[in-house]
């Protein structure tokens, strides 16, 4: 009995690290930075262990089929490429919100510094600025205002 209640344990940790793994090896808050691969995927499977461990009447397999295993494998590796994939959603949509930010502010900027040298008028101190806007109308520059 001991020795089923170790093997349940084990392959249910190894289910459960199929689910937790792939958040660790591929998401992108994990991936991104500069921590080896392995480290990521021992560090699911401890993880994964720690979990297993922490309720053993959760942590139970009744069926140990070759079938039953492959599927148990199967959907707990699509269940953690759910997770994968909500996390690349979710910081897919916040780089490109900061990317348009960016652009905008970038573009705004532009037209605020603007490099080409040009020559600075000199207003007449006579002139007011009424003076001046009516003249731009009119002329189409400053001259003779």
């Amino acid at each position: 009995m001991q020795s089923s209640a170790l093997t349940g344990w084990i392959f249910s940790s190894l289910f459960l690290s199929l689910r937790v793994s792939p958040v660790f090896a591929l998401a992108p808050p994990f991936s991104l930075t500069r921590v080896p691969a392995p480290f990521r995927a021992f560090f699911g499977v401890a993880i994964a262990a720690c979990i297993a461990a922490a309720d053993p009447a959760m942590a139970t397999i009744r069926d140990f089929s070759a079938g039953t295993l492959v599927v148990t494998a199967a959907r707990e590796l699509m269940l953690g490429m759910i997770f994968v994939m909500a996390f690349q959603l979710m910081f897919g949509a916040l780089y490109m919100a900061g990317r348009t930010i960016d652009i905008q502010a970038g573009y705004g900027l532009a037209l605020l510094i603007d490099q080409r040298p040009r020559p600075r008028r000199r207003w007449s101190v006579r002139s007011s600025p009424m003076r001046r806007a009516r003249c731009s109308l009119r002329w189409g520059d400053m001259r003779n205002c």
